[in-house]
């Protein structure tokens, strides 16, 4: 859709109160005022403190009908759906949203296919990748990314390293050679501290046992095979919780070996086809607990040794949080009087309680005084029908975060709109805000501000 500059500020007005408009910079005519400089700066300056991180959670949460009611009134939700249904459709037995939407007298028969691999691990990130791309376009463009096991696939899409089309065939072979080699183990959750599970391994002599995740100081997972996995929950000390994943593999286990080269020979094969790019923001990598560099995740042996190590997420995020304390220090801004950085699940609340569970140390470490205020958001654990209103809905339910909630809200209509601010015309499809939106290096990227 295209509006010219004068016509814009008159439908704005029709809609926003007089608050919102002086925000705007906006006279209740809708024209626009006249300001200097330092005036400007003053009115966008509660604006420019907001950075959005996309977290993309891994297997576990997945199930038949997720997103669905999105899906049928969402149309930019089911199309990209229906785009990751076409990348995929060469290589599964039959079309992915069949079998995630499925027709209710066969619901009972698709609640359990749901869960082998070759259908969870493509179902999880089309849904993932489709919450991604309304975020984008509502004019949420990440601060940085981060995803968990399967959720890295996204994070890479969402980072621009990846299209989705090879993201997804190598999530499809992934889930091709868990399921026809890796047949034995599972995964474990435990209360417990890494340490802790790391002691219980040694202990027994295991070597088909590994820590596979670390969720946060006090949650992690252990994956190998199933015997393997008895005798280490047998040496833990009595009481510590544990908890079966829903994952029909042991991923991120030394099982996992069996088939890390297949995977860098697909990685090799699929980035001769489209090679990755340097990522457009921060990319926390959980495979080194870091901010990748683009050499690193341009190497296909990344997504072999993404299989088998650790998935280090307690560390990439703990990497997030020391580049937001680091933006809050810098202040770029001379009105800025704090920086916000808001943790956007696109799932249902796995990926933000482990996130919430960081905020603690980062809040106690000593240079707190410096720290970003951080908040952590799940798309569809509340509010499934419509995940664009997400934070808007959650803005009447939690009234003490009501106006950092309407802040980000208006944040993203006001970046959208000021896209054009100075052109006789203003496109807003999604490439033309992708043309205009600004370069971003990848080790010195300071996000998408609102």
């Amino acid at each position: 859709h295209t509006h010219s500059v004068s016509q814009m500020p008159m439908a704005l007005s029709e809609v926003w109160d007089d608050d919102m408009l002086a925000k705007l910079g906006l006279n209740k005519d809708g024209t626009f005022k006249q300001e200097t400089d330092e005036e400007k700066l003053t009115r966008l300056g509660p604006y420019c403190t907001h950075a959005v991180v996309f977290m993309f959670p891994p297997v576990g949460w997945q199930h038949i009908n997720m997103g669905r009611e999105l899906f049928e009134t969402n149309d930019m939700f089911a199309r990209h759906m229906r785009e990751c249904e076409a990348a995929a459709s060469s290589l599964l037995p039959q079309p992915l949203l069949e079998v995630l939407y499925p027709l209710k007298e066969e619901e009972s028969m698709y609640s359990e296919v749901i869960h082998r691999m070759r259908f969870c691990l493509p179902a999880l990130f089309a849904v993932e990748y489709s919450l991604y791309r309304l975020w984008q376009f509502e004019g949420c463009e990440p601060f940085a990314v981060i995803g968990h096991s399967l959720g890295e696939f996204v994070a890479a899409v969402a980072a621009g390293i990846l299209t989705m089309p090879i993201a997804m065939r190598l999530v499809c072979e992934r889930a091709f050679l868990m399921e026809d080699t890796v047949s034995r183990g599972s995964m474990i959750s435990l209360k417990a501290t890494e340490a802790l599970a790391a002691a219980a391994i040694r202990e027994v002599g295991e070597e088909e046992v590994s820590v596979a995740a670390v969720n946060s100081a006090t949650s992690v997972v252990i994956s190998g095979e199933w015997k393997a996995l008895s005798k280490v929950i047998r040496a833990l000390p009595s009481g510590t919780k544990n908890t079966r994943v829903k994952a029909t593999h042991a991923d991120h286990s030394p099982l996992m070996t069996a088939i890390a080269e297949q995977l860098e020979t697909k990685a090799r094969s699929l980035y001769g086809e489209c090679a990755p790019s340097s990522p457009t923001c921060l990319f926390a990598s959980t495979v080194t607990g870091d901010m990748a560099t683009p050499e690193l995740l341009c190497q296909p042996s990344y997504w072999a040794d993404h299989a088998t190590g650790c998935v280090l997420f307690t560390k990439a995020l703990d990497s997030i949080l020391a580049a937001g304390r680091e933006r809050a220090a810098a202040r770029e801004s001379p009105f800025e009087a704090e920086f916000n950085l808001h943790f956007v699940e696109m799932g249902e609340g796995m990926l933000e309680r482990c996130a919430r569970d960081g905020f603690s140390s980062y809040y106690e470490s000593e240079t707190h005084t410096t720290a970003a205020n951080v908040y952590a958001h799940s798309v569809l654990e509340k509010f499934p029908a419509d995940a664009s209103k997400t934070f808007e809905e959650l803005a009447s339910v939690h009234d003490e975060r009501k106006q950092q909630v309407m802040d980000l809200v208006r944040a993203a209509k006001l970046q959208r709109f000021l896209l054009g601010v100075g052109q006789d015309r203003v496109d807003t499809s999604p490439a033309a805000v992708a043309k205009n939106r600004p370069a971003a290096s990848a080790t010195t990227s300071s996000g998408w501000f609102f």
